[in-house]
C-alpha cells in the first residue's frame, strides 16, 4: 500500500499536469498583455544563510478574465517550508473595484483565506487584511475579485503589499518589514517574518495590503436655460432681440441661426433673419453636461403696397380745376407726378390740380413691402365754341396816347380782327398790339373752331389833352418786421402828373393779396386831400397783422374799396394808371412738418402695448412757440379714426426738431393694446384735441397744410411656445425641461404647457390635440439608446415646437464567480457559484448549467452543486453573458 506522503505527491504531479495541459499556467508576459482585471501573483523561496537565495519556485498569478480568482499555489523548489514571499501586480481598469484575498497551504491542507476590503470601501482607498493563520507553509496563494467600481468613482495608484510575521504563543506578534509593489505595477521586493533576528524563516502567518486612490467624480449638474425673442413674427427687413438666461451654466453657444452671436451665459443679440428659421443655444455645465433650447423665428414677406388715385373728373374743359384724391396701404410714403400734383409724402390725402393740357397723374407709394403705383388721365377736351378775352391797357387816355390790345383764347383754332375799326392779328389765337385812335372806339376780335366762333370787345376812350392825371408808386414797408405776427404798414406816394389840380379830396386804396393767388383779400382805404398839379403826397396805409409766407400788396390813387361816390372821384386824362405795380414781400415764419409716425414694438404682435411718437420738424426760419401733436389711429383701417392721443407741449426752433408721444392730456389716451390686422396711425403737428382748443393751432406758420403724416402697419397674432418637462417616475423628483439618462427599469411620464396655442400634437408620445397635459404612458428608449420627444403647437400666430431627449443608460455584463473554479476539485465535490445582474432585469436572464437555477428572481444569489465532472456554468443577460467552470482532480487509484 502506498504511504500516504506518496499520495499526496502523486497528486500534486497530477495537479501540476492538469494545470499545464488545462491552460491555468500565467506567465508574467500573458498577464501584462491584458487588461480585464487587476492581476496579481505571488513568487516564493527559502532563506539561506540569513538572505531570500535558494530554491525560488516559479511564480503563480490570477487569472485576468473578468470573474478574476485564485492564483496557482506557490512554493520553493524544494518542496519544503516557505521563507520568503514577494506579491506582484498589474493594476487593472480605473472602472474596477477590487479586493484581495490570500490563502496558506501546508501539505494539502488550506488554511482560512483572509481578506481586504474593497478599495472603493477602504480608508481612502487603503485596506489590509487580517493575519491568515497557518503553520509549516509550503504553500501560498492570493486571489483578486473584482465589481464596477460606484457610480462616479475611479481607482487609481495601486499598489499590494506583503507581510509576514512568526507566531509567539499561538499570536501572530513577530511581523517583518512590509513589502510593496511600486505603483503603476511589477514585483515588490522578498518579505520575511520578524524572527530571527529580522532575517526570517518559516513564518506562521502572512496578511496582504491594498492601497489605492479612490476618486469621486462631480455629481453631474444639468443646466437651464431659457431663450426668448422679442418679436416673433417678424416682416421681412426687420429685426428683433433673442435674450437668454441660464443657470447653472460656465458658458453658453449659438448652434443654430443665422447671424446669431453667444458669449456670454446671459444677454441678448440682435438678428435680422432674412427667412423663417430656428435659432438654438447650447449651454454648458463645469460637470460638461450641456441643454439646449430653441426659437422657430417666423419671417413673413412684407407685403406690398398698394397705392389707389381718383380724379373728381377725368374730362374738364381748359381752365376748370380737378380734385385728386389718393390712398395706400402697407405704405411709408406717397409721392406724385404731374402738372401741380404734390402729396407732401403723405400715404393719403386730396390735391388739386388745374391742367391746361391732356395730363397723366401718377400716385408712387413705397413701403418695406416694394413699390404700389397707380396712375390718372385729365383730358382736357373742348365741347363748344372757343372762348376769348380782349382788354385794353389803359383803357382811358389822352388824345395823342396809345394803348394796348391785348387777346387770349382758350379752344380757338384761329382768331382775326372783326369789324371796325380793324388792327392785325396774324390769326394768332394770343398776342398784343399797340393802338392809337383819337375818339372813343370800340374794338372786335373774333375766334375760331370746329364748334363756331367767339366774339370779345374792348372800349377805349380818348380824353382831351391835359387834366388832372393821378399815379400810385409801388408801395414800401413803412414799418414793422417781416415776421411773422408782427404789425406791418405800407405807404405809397401819390403824384399828380396832369396840369390840372384835382378838384376835391380823393382816396388811395391799399389791397394785400394775401394767399399769393391774384386775388386781394385785405384793403384800406387812406384818405388824401386836394392834390395840386405836379405835386405829390405819401399815403400810409394802417397796420397788418402779418402771415408767414409770400404776399404782395399795391396802392390805387382816387379808389375806394366800396366803389360808389367814394370812387374815382377825380376826373382824370387817363383813368387807367391809377394802381401801382405790386410790391411782393416774403414773411418769414414757423412751418411745421411731421415725419411719418413710428411706432414701438417695431413688429407688434396681438396684445402688444404699443407706444406712438412722431418727430416734428421747424423747417421755417422763426421759432415755433409752444405747441402739441395730436394723434390718431384709425383702428379698422377704414378712414374714420378710433382712438386719439394728445401729447405734451414744447417750443420748436427753427431748424430744430421735437420728438412727440401721447401722454393722455385732455382725457385722451398714452398707448394702445394692439388687435390683429392692418391699423393706420396719423400725427398732426400744432394739432389737439377737441378742435377749437386753447392749445389748437397755437403757431402760425408759413404752409398750415403741412402738419400732418401717417403710419400703415400690421399687427400680427403671436406665435405659440411649447414647453415640455419630463419626470423619471421611478426615482422621483421634480419635471425638468432638460434633457436626461434614466436606468433600464426606469419609467418616466411627460407633462406639457403651451401659449398662444389652439392644439398641440407629440413626436413619440400623444398630446391628443390638448394644449396642456401629462401622459404617463411612454415607451422608454430601449437600453444603450436615445429617443427624442417633442411636443409641436400650433395656433393663429403658426408653430412652435420644443424637443426632449431621453436616454437609457447601456447594460453592463452580469458576473458568475465560483470559488472553486481557481484550481480543480475532486470529483464529487460541491462547488458554490455566486452571481451579480449588475443592472439586468432577472426576468431576462437565464443560467444554462448543471445545477443552475431555472429561473432568477434577484440581482444578486448564490447555489451549489456537485461536481460530477467538469462543470460549465453560463448566465447570459441583455447586458451580456458570462460562463465559468470547475475543472475535476481525477481520482487516483493505487495498484
Amino acid at each position: 500500500m502506498m504511504s500516504m506522503q506518496h499520495i499526496q505527491h502523486i497528486l500534486k504531479i497530477v495537479s501540476l499536469t492538469l494545470f499545464i495541459f488545462g491552460g491555468f499556467v500565467m506567465l508574467p508576459s500573458q498577464v501584462e498583455a491584458s487588461g480585464t482585471t487587476l492581476v496579481a501573483g505571488l513568487r516564493a523561496m527559502d532563506v539561506n544563510s540569513q538572505y531570500c537565495s535558494q530554491r525560488e519556485g516559479s511564480p503563480g498569478y490570477t487569472p485576468d478574465t473578468t470573474s478574476a480568482g485564485w492564483s496557482s499555489l506557490v512554493r520553493d523548489t524544494g518542496g519544503a517550508d516557505i521563507s520568503c514571499v514577494k506579491v506582484y501586480a498589474d493594476p487593472g481598469p480605473s472602472t474596477k473595484d477590487v479586493r484581495i484575498c490570500i490563502q496558506l497551504e501546508n501539505n494539502g491542507t488550506y488554511f482560512s483565506s483572509v481578506c481586504t476590503s474593497w478599495a472603493s470601501e477602504g480608508t481612502n482607498g487603503d485596506s489590509v487584511s487580517s493575519w491568515s493563520a497557518g503553520k509549516d507553509n509550503d504553500g501560498i496563494r492570493i486571489s483578486v475579485e473584482n465589481r464596477d467600481m460606484p457610480s462616479g468613482q475611479t481607482i487609481s495608484d495601486v499598489q499590494l503589499g506583503i507581510q509576514l510575521s512568526k507566531k509567539n504563543s499561538g499570536i501572530c506578534n513577530q511581523p517583518g518589514t512590509t513589502q510593496y509593489t511600486p505603483i503603476g505595477g511589477g514585483w515588490s521586493s522578498y518579505a520575511v517574518d520578524g524572527g530571527n533576528g529580522g532575517y526570517g524563516g518559516d513564518f506562521d502567518c502572512t496578511k496582504v495590503y491594498l492601497n489605492s486612490t479612490i476618486t469621486t467624480a462631480p455629481s453631474p449638474i444639468y443646466p437651464t436655460v431659457t431663450l426668448t425673442a422679442d418679436q416673433n413674427p417678424i416682416t421681412t427687413g426687420g429685426s428683433t432681440t433673442l435674450r437668454w438666461t441660464s443657470s447653472n451654466a460656465s458658458s453658453c453657444s449659438a448652434i443654430a441661426g443665422s447671424g446669431f452671436s453667444v458669449s456670454s451665459t446671459n444677454g441678448s443679440d440682435g438678428i435680422s433673419p432674412t427667412s423663417s428659421q430656428t435659432y438654438t443655444i447650447r449651454c454648458y455645465s463645469s460637470t460638461g453636461h450641456s441643454s439646449s433650447k430653441s426659437v422657430n423665428m417666423v419671417v413673413n414677406a412684407a407685403t406690398a403696397p398698394t397705392a389707389s388715385l381718383s380724379a373728381s373728373s377725368n374730362s374738364v374743359s381748359s381752365g376748370s380745376t380737378v380734385t385728386l384724391t389718393w390712398s395706400s396701404t402697407n405704405a411709408t410714403s406717397c409721392s406724385g407726378t404731374g402738372s401741380g400734383f404734390a402729396t407732401g409724402n403723405a400715404t393719403s390725402g386730396t390735391d388739386t390740380v388745374n391742367p391746361t393740357v391732356d395730363t397723366t397723374y401718377t400716385l408712387t407709394c413705397t413701403g418695406t413691402g416694394g413699390t404700389g403705383t397707380d396712375s390718372e388721365t385729365i383730358t382736357i377736351i373742348v365741347t363748344g365754341p372757343p372762348t376769348v378775352t380782349l382788354t385794353a391797357t389803359p383803357s382811358t387816355f389822352a388824345s395823342g396816347s396809345s394803348s394796348t390790345l391785348t387777346w387770349s383764347s382758350s379752344g380757338a383754332d384761329t382768331c382775326s380782327s372783326y369789324g371796325s375799326p380793324s388792327f392785325s392779328t396774324g390769326n394768332a389765337t394770343s398776342g398784343s398790339v399797340s393802338i392809337s385812335p383819337t375818339t372813343n372806339t370800340t374794338y372786335t376780335i373774333r375766334c375760331y373752331n370746329a364748334y363756331g366762333y367767339t366774339n370779345a370787345t374792348a372800349t377805349v376812350t380818348v380824353t382831351a389833352s391835359g387834366g388832372t392825371d393821378l399815379i400810385s408808386a409801388t408801395p414800401t414797408l413803412y414799418s414793422g418786421s417781416l415776421t411773422a405776427g408782427s404789425s406791418l404798414r405800407f405807404s405809397s406816394v401819390v403824384t399828380n402828373q396832369g396840369t390840372v389840380d384835382t378838384s376835391t379830396y380823393f382816396y388811395t386804396l391799399f389791397q394785400i393779396d394775401v394767399d399769393n393767388n391774384g386775388s386781394y383779400d385785405w384793403t384800406y382805404d387812406s384818405y388824401n386831400g386836394t392834390l395840386a398839379a405836379a405835386n405829390s403826397a405819401t399815403q400810409v396805409a394802417t397796420s397788418w397783422t402779418a402771415l408767414g409766407g409770400t404776399h404782395s400788396v399795391r396802392a390805387c390813387a382816387d379808389t375806394h374799396s366800396s366803389g360808389g361816390s367814394s370812387n374815382n372821384r377825380i376826373t382824370e386824362s387817363d383813368e387807367t394808371n391809377n394802381c401801382s405795380a405790386a410790391y411782393t414781400f416774403t414773411v418769414s415764419a414757423a412751418d411745421l412738418v411731421t415725419a411719418t409716425p413710428t411706432i414701438s414694438p417695431t413688429s407688434p404682435i396681438a396684445g402688444n402695448t404699443i407706444t406712438f411718437s412722431a418727430v416734428v420738424t421747424n423747417q421755417g426760419s422763426v421759432d415755433a412757440g409752444s405747441s402739441p401733436t395730436l394723434f390718431e389711429l384709425d383702428i379698422n383701417n377704414d378712414g374714420s379714426y378710433d382712438w386719439t392721443g394728445n401729447s405734451g407741449v414744447g417750443s420748436i426752433n427753427a431748424g430744430s426738431t421735437r420728438t412727440y408721444t401721447p401722454n393722455g392730456a385732455n382725457s385722451t389716451q398714452t398707448t394702445w393694446t394692439a388687435t390683429a390686422g392692418t391699423h393706420t396711425i396719423r400725427a398732426c403737428a400744432d394739432n389737439y384735441y377737441p378742435d377749437g382748443n386753447f392749445w389748437d393751432n397755437r403757431v402760425t406758420e408759413s404752409d398750415e397744410n403741412n402738419n400732418c403724416a401717417t403710419y400703415t402697419f400690421t399687427v400680427v397674432n403671436p406665435v405659440p411656445t411649447a414647453t415640455l418637462e419630463v419626470q423619471n417616475t421611478t426615482t422621483g423628483g421634480a419635471y425638468t425641461t432638460n434633457d436626461i439618462s434614466i436606468s433600464n427599469d426606469d419609467q418616466i411620464a411627460l407633462r406639457w404647457s403651451s401659449t398662444n396655442a389652439t392644439s398641440c400634437s407629440g413626436s413619440n408620445f400623444s398630446a391628443g390635440g390638448t394644449t396642456s397635459g401629462t401622459q404617463s404612458s411612454i415607451t422608454e428608449p430601449s437600453p444603450g439608446s436615445s429617443t427624442t420627444y417633442t411636443l409641436v403647437c400650433t395656433g393663429a400666430g403658426g408653430t412652435g415646437s420644443d424637443p426632449l431627449t431621453v436616454t437609457t443608460a447601456a447594460l453592463s455584463p452580469p458576473t458568475l464567480t465560483s470559488t472553486q473554479s481557481a484550481e480543480p476539485v475532486l470529483l464529487g465535490s460541491s462547488a458554490t457559484f455566486n452571481w451579480n445582474l449588475n443592472g439586468n432585469t432577472p426576468a431576462q436572464c437565464s443560467f444554462v448549467g448543471s445545477g443552475a437555477p431555472g429561473s432568477i428572481s434577484a440581482q444578486t444569489g448564490s447555489f451549489n452543486t456537485t461536481v460530477q465532472g467538469e462543470t460549465r456554468v453560463t448566465l447570459s443577460c441583455p447586458g451580456g453573458n458570462v460562463s465559468v467552470t470547475v475543472r475535476v482532480i481525477p481520482k487516483v487509484y493505487e495498484e
